[in-house]
């Protein structure tokens, strides 16, 4: 209820994945990098599902990075 802006962005970018028939959606915000070439490869291969990553840091789901796939 209180991330209007995170849901419009998600809205939004499912409009656009369905109009040009996107296999998935890759959330990335814009203070966050793929710092290697693993990460960038196991993104490439997800399929289905909703990806959140985990941070052990502190021990909760990592927003900052999602992948979203068509299914």
């Amino acid at each position: 209820m209180g991330h209007r802006g995170w849901w419009r962005s998600f809205l939004y970018s499912l409009t656009i994945a369905r109009r040009y028939d996107c296999a998935r959606i890759v959330h990335v915000e814009s203070d966050a990098y793929l710092l290697s070439s693993r990460i960038v490869e196991y993104i490439n291969a997800l399929d289905h599902g909703w990806t959140v990553f985990w941070c052990p840091r502190y021990n909760c789901p990592e927003p900052a990075l999602q992948v979203i796939a068509s299914d």
